[in-house]
């Protein structure tokens, strides 16, 4: 099972936050951050996957992140 993070920096803040995790495959996660950045105004957007299964230890050292 995975999970796929939207991360990026709303409009009128400096720090990246969380912004989406519904999505439910990394085709659908590049969409919705595409759709952030032209509908919202998100700056840096960057898709983290999260494989579920795995130990959470690994998950902090994750290469799975995509910049969109």
């Amino acid at each position: 099972m995975k999970e796929f993070v939207i991360w990026g920096i709303p409009p009128g803040k400096t720090e990246e936050e969380v912004l989406y995790t519904k999505a439910k495959s990394g085709k659908e996660a590049i969409v919705v951050a595409n759709n952030l950045v032209i509908a919202y105004g998100v700056t840096k957007p960057r898709i983290q996957t999260l494989d579920l299964n795995e130990c959470p230890s690994k998950l902090f050292n994750s290469k799975d992140i995509v910049n969109v």
